[in-house]
């Protein structure tokens, strides 16, 4: 059961079950991609999605965050009020902030929408002000709305959650993109005693005793984990090494997996 299954049933949300890794024959990159969103109807939609995002692959210098794999939560309201839109995300907010086990958790927003900048005023909200554009097959179709935490007592802000609101199809869609690792982190840095189940799975592996801190020093080290988490993923949905384009990237995170402890 989803840890949101009390606002999926009090608001009527349809929950998709569809969660393929491929499409047209390439690796879902983003939570949408994985979506026929264009023949939704009018409603209110919640659904998971892994996706593996090869963009990031090579990549020389990474965050903390950096990771191949990604397991996802998703709701996406199409032709919605922004109101109705905007007050479930705070709801899902809410049971984020208990799930992180901090009730004083602080939320700070960014965001180019003049709308929803109007709502963030009436309700309170801090938020600052930055053009984040949002585009499909490189058109520009809407903007990022983005959810950071803030850590007061080491005066730092944390990726959290990513909203996007675009119009497309002469329809309005605002998705909301719930990135597990992003939730699991932000316990852990605001914790230090939680251990992020990539990590966890990765020290009982390899029978490591660290922590996660010393894990985060080294670039080398964090890029390892993430590509054992990808290929875990993988060799659980059983993708093949073959001559076709999904199957070149599969060889490719192998390669690098071998070659970077």
């Amino acid at each position: 059961m989803s840890i949101f299954q009390e606002i999926i049933d009090k608001n009527n949300v349809i929950t998709i079950t569809h969660n393929e890794i491929y499409k047209e024959g390439w690796f879902i990159g983003s939570a949408l991609m994985g979506q026929d969103f264009k023949n939704l109807s009018q409603n209110k939609y919640f659904y998971k999605q892994d996706t593996v995002w090869t963009k990031v692959i090579d990549l020389k210098k990474i965050s903390p965050y950096w990771e191949i794999h990604n397991k996802t939560l998703n709701f996406l309201f199409v032709d919605q009020h922004l109101d109705t839109s905007l007050n479930l995300l705070n709801d899902i907010l809410k049971v984020l902030k208990e799930e992180s086990g901090n009730s004083k958790l602080q939320f700070i927003y960014i965001t180019e929408d003049e709308d929803i900048k109007k709502w963030l005023d009436n309700n309170r909200q801090s938020y600052a002000e930055k053009k984040i554009p949002f585009s499909i097959e490189n058109n520009r179709v809407g903007s990022y709305f983005k959810v950071f935490v803030y850590d007061d007592v080491n005066k730092k802000f944390y990726p959290f959650v990513d909203c996007t609101r675009f119009h497309l199809y002469g329809k309005e869609y605002f998705d909301i993109n719930i990135n597990q690792f992003y939730m699991e982190m932000v316990k852990y840095l605001i914790s230090k005693t939680y251990i992020p189940f990539k990590f966890k799975i990765y020290f009982e592996i390899f029978k490591i005793q660290k922590k996660v801190d010393e894990v985060l020093e080294t670039q080398d080290e964090t890029k390892f984990i993430s590509l054992l988490d990808c290929l875990l993923y993988m060799s659980d949905r059983e993708c093949p090494i073959t001559s076709d384009y999904s199957g070149h990237i599969t060889k490719k995170i192998l390669k690098k997996f071998i070659f970077t402890h």
